[in-house]
């Protein structure tokens, strides 16, 4: 019976508190892991992008658009002439 009423204390002690309190912080982390993982993010994952499309991206971010009509009739023709060769 001495048994019993020693054991009855035992959440009292500061290593039980602690590990009570580790208890809790774990169970919280996991909550808000499985929570984020199975809940939150579930958007459709997006398409990844060609290398054609990535070469047009970056080649964007670079060049510049031509605001000048005779270059860019200068352009066209260039263009055409390249066309015409292949």
């Amino acid at each position: 019976m001495l048994d019993l009423v020693i054991l009855a204390d035992w959440y009292n002690e500061p290593w039980a508190i602690l590990i009570f309190i580790i208890a809790i912080f774990g169970i919280l982390a996991l909550g808000v892991f499985l929570l984020s993982k199975f809940v939150i993010n579930k958007k459709e994952k997006d398409d990844k992008p060609t290398e054609e499309e990535l070469a047009k991206e970056n080649l964007n971010r670079y060049l510049e658009e031509v605001d000048n009509p005779e270059t860019q009739k200068q352009f066209d023709e260039f263009d055409n002439k390249e066309k015409e060769n292949k």
